[in-house]
């Protein structure tokens, strides 16, 4: 996963941030999913909900998205 953020920000796809943080959030967000699935009783994988999440989460970094938050 870090050399994806890597190559996209070589081409100069997301803003600058810091992927270790990214990819520890992303970690801490997976324990929380797996007790989020139990919980809500829906039909959703944990790799479904997992890409949920990174989408969201890069919807926020990727240029093309929308203005910059800071």
């Amino acid at each position: 996963m870090e050399q994806i953020f890597e190559q996209a920000q070589e081409n100069d796809e997301f803003y600058d941030f810091d992927k270790e943080l990214l990819i520890h959030m992303l970690h801490c967000s997976a324990d929380g999913i797996l007790y989020y699935i139990e919980k809500k009783n829906e039909d959703y994988s944990f790799p479904e909900y997992m890409e949920k999440c990174i989408r969201i989460i890069l919807y926020g970094i990727k240029k093309d998205r929308g203005a910059y938050i800071a």
